[in-house]
C-alpha cells in the first residue's frame, strides 16, 4: 500500500507529495510529479505519558527479541501491548519515559543494556527525573509555604518531570550512549538486600503487635517529622560510628544519605535569612513537624500504600512483601500525581482501588495491573484512535508501516 496523499502541491495539482525532511517542527515536501518543495508546520502534539513497571518493560522486551514462549501466561495480552505501545509511540501519542528506578532493576537483568535500550525506545528522548529530585521539589515547595504562611501550592504537569521535550517529533534516528554498569550491578543488588533486611523487622511488627491496624499505621506513616527526625538521627549515628571507627565508606555513605543532605540544606535556607545555625537548625525541625506536610502528595501516597500493606499483613497474608515492594511504593507515589497512566503490580493496584485509598488520596494517573488487562488495552487501543488521520499521514510517511492503523 503507498502512502496516503498529504495535500494537493500548489505548483501541478497533484494529490501525493513525498515528505522529505523534518526539523525543529517542519516539514519540508517535494511533489513527485513537479519536484516542486514547499515547507509547513507540523501538527501540534499532546503526548500522553505512561508508566511501566519492571515487569511490563521486560515482558514486552521478551515478545520482542521471540525470547517469551507462546504458551506461557498472558503471552497473547503482551503481544498485543507491545504492537499497540509501537504504534502510540510512532503515532506521536504517547511515551514511555524511563526513570532510576528502572536504571536500578535494569542493573542486575541478565541483559540489562538491551532491556534499557528498548526502553528508550518507548521513551522517545524523554526520561523522568530521579526519583528523590521529585519528592525533594515538593518538599521544598512546602518549605516556601511554611516559610511565608501560605498555602503550598505545586505544579503537577507532567513535564515538570521530565527530561527532554514531550511533544517533539521522534527523530528517525536513536542515538544512546552505551554504558557497563557491571560495576555497579553489585551495590544494586547489595542494597535491595539491605533493604529487604531494614524491613523485615517493620513487617513483623506489624504481623505480631496487637495494635497494628490500618488507621494506626497511617497516622505513624503520615507523621513527617517523627519519619524525617528518625531518619536523620540513624544515619548521623551510623556517620558517627563510620568516623570513629576509620569506616570511610560508612562514614561517607551516612554523611551523603537522602536525610542528612535535606537536612542541611534546609539549614542553609534558613540561615540565608538571617538565622544563626542553632536557630536555623530548630527551623527545620519546625518545618520537618510542621502539619502541612501531611498532604505532600508523595509522602501521603506512600503512607496510604504502606497502610494497606499492614492491613493485609495484619489480615493473616504469611509471606512478607517481596524485595520489589519498596520500589513499587515508590513509583506509585512519586510519578502518579503526574502522569496520565500507570502500569503497576496487581497487589498494589488493588490497594487503590480499596477503601479509603480510593476515596482519599487523588492523583492524575489511571491505575493498570495484569489484572484489568482488557482496561490495558482499551486504554491503548483508544490512546491510537486519538491520532489524526494528517498524523498518521505523517507518521507513515517518516516511521513506515509500523504507525499506520489497522483498518477497523
Amino acid at each position: 500500500m503507498s502512502n496516503p496523499p498529504l495535500a494537493t502541491c500548489i505548483a501541478c495539482g497533484k494529490r501525493y507529495r513525498a515528505l522529505v525532511q523534518l526539523k525543529a517542527g517542519i516539514a519540508s515536501y517535494r511533489c513527485a510529479s513537479c519536484d516542486h518543495v514547499t515547507w509547513e508546520e507540523m501538527p501540534a502534539l499532546d503526548k500522553k505519558i505512561l508508566y511501566l513497571d519492571q515487569l511490563a518493560i521486560s515482558q514486552i522486551f521478551k515478545i520482542r527479541t521471540g525470547t517469551y514462549p507462546p504458551d506461557a501466561p498472558h503471552h497473547a495480552f503482551w503481544e498485543e501491548v507491545a504492537e499497540l505501545l509501537e504504534q502510540c509511540v510512532l503515532l506521536q501519542q504517547l511515551l514511555c519515559p524511563s526513570s532510576d528506578i528502572h536504571r536500578d532493576e535494569s542493573m542486575v537483568f541478565a541483559r540489562g543494556d538491551d532491556l534499557s535500550l528498548a526502553h528508550e525506545m518507548l521513551g522517545g528522548d524523554t526520561s523522568f527525573h530521579a526519583s528523590s529530585e521529585i519528592e525533594g521539589d515538593q518538599v521544598w515547595t512546602y518549605l516556601r509555604a511554611f516559610a511565608s504562611d501560605t498555602a503550598p501550592v505545586l505544579d503537577l504537569s507532567v513535564d515538570k518531570i521530565l527530561h527532554g521535550h514531550r511533544n517533539e517529533w521522534l527523530s528517525r534516528l536513536h542515538i544512546t550512549a552505551a554504558m557497563d554498569w557491571t560495576s555497579f550491578a553489585k551495590g544494586v543488588r547489595d542494597q535491595r538486600e539491605v533493604s529487604a533486611d531494614q524491613m523485615a523487622p517493620l513487617y513483623e511488627h506489624w504481623r505480631s503487635d496487637a495494635k497494628t491496624s490500618f488507621k494506626s499505621v497511617l497516622e505513624t506513616e503520615l507523621d513527617f517529622g517523627s519519619s524525617r527526625i528518625s531518619a536523620y538521627s540513624h544515619f548521623v549515628e551510623l556517620a558517627r560510628q563510620g568516623l570513629e571507627g576509620g569506616n570511610t565508606n560508612a562514614f561517607v555513605n551516612a554523611a551523603l544519605s537522602g536525610p542528612v543532605l535535606e537536612f542541611r540544606e534546609l539549614r542553609e535556607y534558613f540561615t540565608r535569612t538571617g538565622l544563626g545555625i542553632d536557630d536555623a537548625e530548630r527551623q527545620v525541625v519546625n518545618f520537618w513537624q510542621w502539619p502541612g506536610n501531611r498532604t505532600i502528595p508523595h509522602h501521603r501516597i506512600q503512607a496510604y500504600l504502606f497502610a494497606a500493606m499492614a492491613r493485609k499483613i495484619k489480615a493473616g497474608q504469611r509471606k512478607s512483601p517481596n524485595r520489589g515492594a519498596t520500589n513499587d511504593v515508590r513509583a506509585i507515589a512519586t510519578y502518579a500525581p503526574y502522569v496520565d497512566a500507570m502500569f503497576v503490580d496487581s497487589e498494589f493496584a488493588t490497594f487503590l482501588q480499596e477503601a479509603p485509598l480510593k476515596d482519599e488520596l487523588t492523583y492524575r494517573a489511571r491505575i493498570f495491573s495484569i489484572r484489568s488487562r482488557d482496561a490495558f488495552l482499551d486504554y491503548l487501543r483508544g490512546v491510537v484512535r486519538s491520532a489524526t488521520i494528517e498524523t498518521e499521514m505523517i507518521a507513515v510517511a517518516l516511521y513506515g508501516d509500523g504507525a499506520r492503523r489497522a483498518q477497523e
